[in-house]
């Protein structure tokens, strides 16, 4: 059996992970409590397609509904990725060589 990351895209898949990537990038940007309104207008996706996507990132935990439930946060996973990068990020620059001057 070919191993899932072996598989080609399908159909919309691509189109969707874009859009899901678009989704957080969003979220980001506007911060805590941005509604899912302002999120497909803001990219320009349908309602229908901004809920699915936000739906799975949620199941997910990318994404995590406000406190108020009105809007969205970014989730456990973003800032588990987060401290990941800023760990290597960190392991990298103290390995870091200064640049020789001429």
């Amino acid at each position: 059996m070919t191993p899932e990351v072996d598989r080609p895209f399908r159909g919309r898949q691509p189109q969707a992970v874009n859009h899901a990537l678009e989704i957080m990038g969003a979220i980001a940007a506007a911060g805590p409590g941005v509604t899912a309104t302002e999120i497909g207008t803001r990219l320009g996706l349908p309602r229908a397609t901004t809920y699915r996507i936000l739906k799975h990132l949620i199941q997910e935990e990318y994404v995590v509904r406000s406190p108020d439930l009105t809007g969205y946060c970014l989730g456990a996973r973003v800032v588990s990725l987060a401290l990941v990068v800023a760990g290597q990020a960190r392991q990298h620059t103290e390995h870091a060589q200064p640049l020789p001057r001429d």
